[in-house]
């Protein structure tokens, strides 16, 4: 089975940003979190890698349902540029990683910071 595609996303650099979502396993049903790693990245259109999983706040909100929330705080957003971004969201159970969604995300420019030249 493919690598779920999530819906596009539109977030605002300088904001900090909540990403709700549900993992599935390779058959479409609910995968259960409990006692997993989770890991979550940002890349630019470039492919560079501009937010890795170790600093958002990844929390399971209900583990046997597979929902989960990424807090990405407005320190960390703040200085992305305008454009498309590229996710991927990944778990981690007894050391087998899994790829479970990877996606787009629009980042509308932060209205706050002084424009590049």
């Amino acid at each position: 089975m493919a690598t779920p595609v999530h819906d596009d996303i539109e977030l605002r650099a300088g904001d900090d940003w909540e990403i709700d979502g549900k993992l599935l396993d390779e058959a479409g049903a609910v995968l259960d979190i409990s006692g997993a790693t989770l890991q979550w990245m940002l890349r630019d259109w470039n492919g560079a890698i501009v937010i890795n999983g170790v600093h958002p706040d990844i929390a399971a909100i209900d583990a046997t349902q597979g929902t989960v929330r990424i807090v990405v705080p407005a320190t960390m957003t703040y200085g992305l540029q305008p454009g498309r971004y590229t996710d991927a969201f990944r778990v981690i159970m007894s050391g087998h990683p899994s790829v479970t969604w990877v996606g787009q995300i629009l980042v509308a420019a932060n209205p706050w910071e002084v424009p590049l030249l």
